[in-house]
């Protein structure tokens, strides 16, 4: 069995995704090849897996493939598995730099295999999958994309470093104009800071909040929609299910809905309206679905849009980038433009979002928000941790925060979190660390654990 992973480094760093599914190749028991699209700079990092047991790393660098978007970069990581050869394919579920977990849906779709998506767990010829009790039958040719659930071993201590093979284009053969920024269908127009998501936190104690939260259920919602109307529209849009029928509205003349299909059965339906966009929900269906269907029709696709609009005939779409902290204008150069987009969480006014500092404690916060008819969150840590399902997973990653009231407990207030609670009229943060950056994106914040709050709401 030929195990090939492909890999970034970025800030001289093994990206933590890609970390795992080395290791899950190297539990696999594999014959395990490392192949990353880098600058030359990554050639010591990568050097380091010879340690870990690695047959081979390759190291793909060459100027002509500078500034390579998804596709892009999937067609370049393509070539070169055609070209090395592989039973499997192994992918870190996304990056920390994009968070756009596109390259492994396309890579899949080019190579013509099937895609395991957000691997969990591997054992005796089966993967147990994000969001699944079961495991299910693992069969080559495949590529799975794993989730931070495989700590990377450390080397032994008499281990010896290997070399790595530097490829260039040379070796590929790919035409330079079909490669890097050139032959990308996506293009950055605009970066800038991110400031929309900073609060001025109001400091209250855990006793007052059952009594606050009471308060502010009886407000009137003050949030406007999250995609605001347009003023310049395009033709015809497609919305690919209810959930992206928002977006689709805000910015299309005309809008035509989809069901949810099939990937192949959507770029047939695509290719035959021939629409200016379509938007697709970034939900995790739509994060596997979106990128499988813009690598058949060589469209560029955009993930995690917050906002839309249209300007002189172009679709601009906006994203946050590098972790939330800065915020991007992209445009696609294709036709339709396609997009993921943010989809609001309906339902409860109140919702309690829980970090790490609230693991174990599930069932007592289960208990309060069925006092307060609140639904729960999680940060991504605690979903990792096991803490809670990944359907309630906000963040950068996950969905993004439509009430009232969201109480942010445990939470330390990482920029992946609080990038998404903009659709939140009111942020209170309980935390035992007055320190932490929950409270700077709070309207109010208690210097409290998670265990004063149950407290003050009579839970033990």
């Amino acid at each position: 069995m030929r195990a090939l992973v492909c890999v970034r480094v970025a800030g001289g760093e093994l990206q933590p995704f890609d970390a795992c599914a080395v290791e899950c190749a190297l539990q696999s028991g594999a014959e395990v090849t490392v192949l990353s699209l880098c600058p030359p700079s990554a050639k010591e990092p990568l050097r380091a897996l010879t340690r870990l047991g690695a047959f081979r790393v390759i190291l793909l660098s060459d100027p002509v493939y500078a500034g390579a978007d998804t596709l892009v970069t999937a067609r370049i990581l393509a070539a070169a598995a055609k070209k090395i050869g592989y039973d499997l394919i192994l992918c870190g579920r996304t990056t920390t730099e994009g968070e756009t977990a596109q390259v492994g849906p396309m890579l899949a779709t080019l190579l013509g295999i099937p895609l395991l998506p957000g691997v969990m767990a591997l054992s005796d010829g089966t993967v147990t999958l994000r969001g699944q009790n079961a495991p299910c039958p693992l069969a080559a040719p495949a590529l799975l994309t794993v989730e931070r659930s495989f700590p990377l071993r450390f080397p032994k201590l008499r281990s010896r470093l290997g070399e790595v093979e530097c490829w260039d284009n040379g070796t590929l053969g790919l035409l330079p104009e079909a490669c890097g920024l050139a032959g990308s269908p996506t293009r950055v127009i605009a970066t800038r800071e991110s400031t929309a998501h900073a609060r001025t936190c109001h400091p209250i104690t855990v006793d007052e909040i059952p009594a606050l939260i009471e308060e502010l259920r009886q407000r009137d919602k003050l949030a406007a929609g999250e995609f605001p109307p347009s003023e310049e529209r395009l033709p015809l849009v497609m919305a690919v299910g209810e959930q992206a029928m928002p977006a689709a509205k805000a910015v299309g003349e005309r809008v035509l809905l989809l069901s949810q299909d099939a990937p192949a059965a959507l770029a047939a339906a695509i290719q035959e309206a021939d629409p200016d966009a379509v938007l697709f929900p970034a939900t995790a269906w739509g994060r596997n679905v979106a990128p499988a269907v813009a690598a058949m029709l060589g469209a560029g696709l955009c993930a995690d849009c917050t906002a839309l609009t249209v300007k002189d005939g172009s679709l601009i779409l906006t994203r946050p980038a590098r972790g939330g902290s800065i915020t991007a204008d992209i445009i696609c150069r294709t036709r339709p433009a396609m997009a993921t987009v943010r989809c609001e969480v309906t339902g409860a006014e109140v919702m309690l979002g829980l970090g790490k500092g609230t693991q174990g404690m599930r069932p007592a916060f289960s208990q309060l928000a069925e006092r307060l008819g609140a639904s729960l969150a999680a940060s991504r840590a605690l979903v990792d941790a096991g803490g809670a399902p990944y359907a309630e997973q906000i963040g950068l990653t996950g969905s993004k925060a439509s009430c009232k009231v969201y109480v942010a407990v445990g939470l330390s207030g990482a920029v992946q979190h609080t990038c998404a609670l903009e659709g939140a009229d009111v942020v209170i943060a309980v935390n035992p660390d007055r320190d932490a950056r929950i409270f700077s994106h709070a309207d109010y914040g208690a210097v409290a654990d998670a265990t004063a709050l149950l407290a003050a709401f009579g839970i033990s």
